[in-house]
């Protein structure tokens, strides 16, 4: 993560010069004249999941992935891009739970399908941008300061252990307590109503940090 942050600020801060990107510090791009928030995560096989994971869990993970930033921001989600690349062997079995998944979730978080891409590929690659609304402001990280205020829900690292659970046959059992971790890693809760909560209640400068 770290050796990724320093490339993105090396080659790719320095095309981001402009108000909407707030300099590439936060979860989101944000539009201000618009109140538009705009987040993009992408998940690739063998390095985010594995191809025996449900698609049906993966798109309803794909979105709320997203819908996290959304919400750490304070904004309300509307719709959605989608890209996918996957190969053409059994394409369409799981393009049906897949969508499944989506049509699932979509509904659940009022979210529109606005358009995207698809292609073929050796393995599966995922990309989702959602595009959320606020009321002429937003949480934003490069306004924090020492003395700002850091608001946590859910117990930081239970979705990293139920990855390593899930990804290690050794120590991988049928326990509730497996069973929950990674639940938390499949299927995240995007706290939506909180990050709106804190954005009407908390003073101008914070940070919100949303853990599912």
């Amino acid at each position: 993560m770290n050796n990724e942050k320093k490339l993105i600020e090396k080659y790719l801060l320095p095309l981001a010069q402009n108000k909407e990107s707030l300099f590439l510090k936060n979860d989101a791009a944000y539009f201000k004249k618009q109140n538009l928030v705009i987040s993009t995560d992408m998940m690739i096989e063998d390095k985010h999941f594995k191809k025996s994971i449900d698609p049906n869990l993966l798109a309803k993970k794909l979105i709320r992935i997203n819908l996290s930033d959304i919400a750490a921001m304070g904004a309300v989600p509307d719709g959605i891009f989608l890209n996918i690349a996957l190969p053409k062997s059994n394409a369409q079995d799981w393009l049906k739970a897949f969508t499944s998944g989506l049509k699932s979730d979509m509904k659940k978080f009022n979210l529109k399908l606005y358009g995207g891409d698809m292609s073929s590929s050796d393995k599966i690659f995922l990309s989702l941008t959602v595009l959320g609304k606020t009321d002429n402001y937003c949480h934003k990280k490069n306004y924090t300061k020492s003395n700002s205020d850091i608001f946590v829900t859910g117990c930081i690292g239970d979705a990293g252990l139920g990855y390593e659970l899930m990804n290690n046959d050794s120590i991988f059992n049928c326990s509730k307590k497996v069973k929950r971790l990674i639940q938390k890693l499949l299927l995240p809760e995007p706290r939506l109503s909180v990050g709106k909560q804190l954005l009407n209640n908390v003073s101008y400068v914070q940070i919100s940090l949303m853990v599912c």
